[in-house]
């Protein structure tokens, strides 16, 4: 293999609001303008049947919002579109393909990324009818979503509801009531919820489970087994210091729950996210990201970052039916290749630490907030991808005057994104042994939204490991604990040689079918031929083949 360019090539196809005036069309390129930075749209590859666009086509008009669903297939030629009202003021918060029944299911919330509130919408598109169906449900309390899967034509979508009230008050009196608190009614302990609900379009139901959990518990992460469709809850349930459980819930294909498997070694550590696949007919592997459990633990709904605490490092539990069969520790501190990302300096400045740490007989803990990625299934071996990051400040200073007519220095921490650092890749056996381990120096990507950014497709035993920034396209080639090919960037380049794209912003990758990627954002272009002196905004998605 020689560069970057010989695993790529380009079919650009720039698609814009085709809901706006000003369309205009060139040979494989087709371009509408969009009005600024607040136009939002969502592109969901559906495989061979090509790729669905989607967004608001119209104003807010009486508490209702049109979204319009436009088909495009594998050559980017428009074949038909579908509106339909959605009420409330709901965005797109996660959208999933059923490639079985070919339906596009998408959850439509009020809030954010990390919490949402009040009414709810799960929609269903079936690409052969054209049919567009909603279901309306209501978040009791502020929701975080976990995940949101389909399996044998239901949906399921799970996490943890915040306690009722844990809003400024609470967060604000916490720091009196640590003390004064406990001396006379005893320690604070505010609650979290499960939470895991159901959409079945066949009965026109959605079915919250009761899930029966005391103290403070979550749903973590839902998987489906493709053998079975069961569908695999992960779940964390703290009632106490010593009175912890983690385990899985089984649901079958009809959604009823069938088994409960308890981890019965995890007592020393908190299992933060996990991904769960099947091996065989009787074993399954549930990979993840784990954090020791300090001495002296204290349960407190405040002592922790409850929405993606900081991990030390990946484990491995093997299933045999409706047992654990072992549970293996993998810290950050005992892989090869989790430091590249850092200059020679800083991995020896860690280095050293480690060593300080071992001379005094103890161990160096390393700590980092993790998003899981992927779990890449291989005739011998497991995959998992998960991407580093960190929350990024920074300090603004502004001059400020007094009502004398003097001026002082005002000065406030701004958050100001997600930095993503560098993806990991580690490959376990089917006994849940580490193989080699390999990472993806990022660095370069901030965002406000917390999702995957780096996508992987295995090819023999090279991993091709891509992500999309700036306009840019950055990839990554490599064979196990061995680096084929470097990192290298290519950038997505205009449809014209007269176009200069000024600004990029809201860049993505994602996989598609076979060896193709779709990679979409906004770019800011402004013609230079000659006469013609224009300036607009696009939406684009361009199709990449890896070979």
């Amino acid at each position: 293999m020689n560069n970057c360019c010989k695993y790529f090539f380009y079919t650009a196809c720039f698609i814009i609001c085709f809901f706006l005036p000003g369309v205009s069309a060139g040979q494989g390129r087709v371009e509408v303008e969009v009005s600024g930075l607040s136009d939002d749209y969502y592109l969901a590859p559906i495989g061979r049947n090509g790729v669905l666009l989607f967004g608001e086509t119209g104003k807010n008009i009486r508490n209702v919002t049109p979204y319009t669903f436009t088909k495009y297939n594998v050559n980017f030629a428009k074949e038909w579109e579908v509106s339909v009202d959605v009420k409330y003021r709901l965005f797109p918060l996660k959208y999933v393909y059923d490639e079985q029944y070919e339906k596009l299911y998408v959850l439509m919330a009020r809030g954010s990324t990390s919490y949402v509130a009040d009414k709810y919408q799960v929609l269903e598109l079936d690409i052969a009818t054209k049919k567009i169906s909603l279901l309306n449900g209501t978040f009791k309390r502020r929701t975080h979503i976990a995940d949101f899967v389909v399996a044998s034509g239901r949906v399921y979508f799970g996490g943890y509801t915040l306690p009722p009230n844990s809003d400024l008050f609470f967060k604000t009196m916490y720091s009196l009531m640590l003390f004064y608190v406990p001396a006379f009614f005893g320690s604070l302990n505010l609650k979290l919820k499960p939470f895991l609900c159901a959409a079945d379009f066949t009965k026109g139901t959605l079915t919250e489970y009761p899930l029966n959990m005391k103290g403070n518990a979550r749903v973590l992460s839902i998987t489906t087994d493709k053998v079975t469709d069961d569908v695999n809850v992960l779940f964390s349930e703290k009632i106490s210091r010593k009175d912890i459980t983690q385990g899985i819930i089984v649901l079958d294909s009809l959604g009823t729950c069938t088994e409960k498997i308890v981890f019965a070694d995890s007592g020393n550590i908190d299992i933060l996210t996990g991904l769960l696949t099947r091996v065989d007919s009787n074993n399954r592997i549930v990979i993840g990201a784990f954090v020791p459990r300090p001495q002296g633990y204290k349960e407190s709904y405040f002592n922790e970052s409850i929405h993606n605490p900081a991990s030390s490092g990946f484990y491995c539990a093997g299933l045999d039916e409706n047992k654990q069969t072992f549970l293996k520790l993998y810290p950050y501190t005992k892989f090869t290749n989790f430091y590249n990302f850092l200059s020679d300096r800083s991995q020896m400045r860690i280095k050293k630490k480690m060593a300080r740490r071992q001379a005094r007989g103890k161990e160096y803990q390393a700590k980092y907030y993790v998003l899981v990625n992927d779990l890449i299934v291989q005739e011998k071996s497991l995959i998992f991808l998960a991407e580093a990051y960190y929350p990024e400040y920074e300090t603004r200073c502004e001059t400020a005057f007094n009502p004398n007519g003097t001026t002082y220095q005002r000065c406030y921490t701004v958050f100001t994104g997600y930095r993503v650092t560098h993806a990991i890749a580690a490959a376990f056996d089917n006994s849940g042994e580490l193989l080699w381990d390999n990472s993806f120096e990022v660095m370069d990507v901030v965002s406000y939204e917390l999702k995957p950014r780096v996508k992987a497709l295995a090819d023999g035993n090279e991993l091709l490991l891509v992500y999309a920034n700036n306009g840019e396209l950055k990839s990554k080639v490599i064979a196990g604990g061995k680096v084929v090919e470097s990192k290298n960037t290519v950038k997505i380049e205009a449809a014209h040689s007269s176009d200069k794209v000024k600004e990029n912003y809201g860049s993505g990758i994602s996989y598609w079918y076979n060896n193709y990627f779709i990679a979409y954002g906004y770019q800011k272009i402004k013609n230079l031929s000659a006469g013609n002196n224009t300036k607009k905004r696009v939406f684009y998605f361009n199709k990449i083949a890896y070979k």
